[in-house]
């Protein structure tokens, strides 16, 4: 299940939001044929910095809700100024995968559907029990709630490397979309 949600747009970015809706369904069907199902996402057209960095920081900072006080003002701050000229990012929701699209930054339907497949493609990565699993135990070791050993820390590093390199070559896949 995909669905596309906007917040926080301008009415400049109006378009893009129609792009991406008339564009999604093509997209994840591309990517699943491909690489295989998708888990149900939820793709978030946000056109306001801080509101995107917000989603982002909330969004991934609910999977582990011990985290102390010191370490989410650290990730919100890091999502602010870190990810400010990220075009999307996928982030594990409490149902399946969330990912907020910046639209300050995916500016152009190319853009668009670049960010789209990349996004589905991560999604797809992330999609099953295991990964799931994995990802939030990476996040809780980042977040210092649960350390792993130093051996698995570097495994999954270097499987998230692996990912965005098959997510950059999966971006080929966005020239069969309309732009």
């Amino acid at each position: 299940m995909l669905t596309v949600t906007s917040h926080s747009v301008f009415f400049f970015q109006r378009r893009l939001i129609k792009h991406t809706e008339s564009i999604a369904r093509d997209a994840a069907r591309l990517v699943a044929g491909r690489f295989g199902t998708l888990p149900p996402v939820q793709l978030v057209m946000v056109g306001d910095l801080n509101h995107w960095s917000a989603l982002a920081a909330e969004t991934e900072l609910a999977l582990a809700p011990e985290v102390s006080d010191r370490i989410q003002a650290a990730h919100r701050r890091e999502c602010r100024r870190g990810r400010r000229r990220k075009y999307g990012i996928t982030l594990l929701g409490p149902h399946g995968v969330v990912i907020p699209i910046n639209l300050r930054t995916a500016r152009t339907e190319t853009d668009i559907n670049q960010t789209v497949v990349h996004e589905l493609t991560h999604a797809h990565q992330l999609g099953n029990a295991q990964a799931r699993a994995e990802h939030i135990a990476y996040l809780r070791h980042c977040w210092d709630v649960e350390k792993l050993p130093r051996r698995q820390v570097k495994q999954y590093e270097r499987l998230i490397d692996r990912r965005e390199r098959e997510a950059h070559s999966a971006e080929s896949l966005a020239s069969r979309l309309p732009a």
